[in-house]
């Protein structure tokens, strides 16, 4: 398991509607300048978003995205989910009898574990949250403090 840069790219660009929630439709060209990717990448990116309903789409000259829900009911665990299905620790934990080992593998049940855990913690946080958490960040940084 591991962040590609597709995933990351796609929950900066969602913390990023979420922290300008106010504006209806974030531009693809604010987007791409904003996040540092090619319109190519973001359209890619964008697609299981879109497809699961996290996110809306625009066409046209001022065309671009918008989150489908509100903020505070989207959480990591579902963008993650969505995006790579990559919640999912090893093979042997995607469905009942994927392993032939799971019974007798004493690995399976600490994958198990594992994935539980990170499930719990990725189901706790919201873009609401995250986005909040980034502006008193960015908030500090400009301040000069830590």
């Amino acid at each position: 398991m591991g962040i590609n840069r597709a995933t990351e790219y796609s929950i900066r660009a969602l913390v990023y509607m979420a922290m300008n929630s106010n504006i209806e439709v974030i531009t693809k060209s604010e987007l791409c300048k904003t996040q540092g990717v090619t319109p190519g990448f973001l359209t890619k990116i964008m697609q299981p978003l879109i497809k699961t309903g996290v996110v809306k789409s625009f066409r046209g000259a001022k065309g671009g995205f918008q989150l489908a829900k509100d903020p505070k009911e989207i959480t990591l665990y579902e963008i993650l989910k969505c995006i790579d299905n990559i919640t999912i620790f090893n093979d042997c934990l995607t469905e009942d009898g994927a392993c032939n080992r799971d019974q007798t593998c004493f690995m399976h049940k600490i994958w198990e574990e594992a994935m539980e855990n990170a499930k719990d913690v990725l189901k706790k946080y919201t873009l609401s949250e995250v986005a909040r958490q980034q502006v008193m960040m960015l908030s500090m940084i400009a301040n000069g403090s830590n």
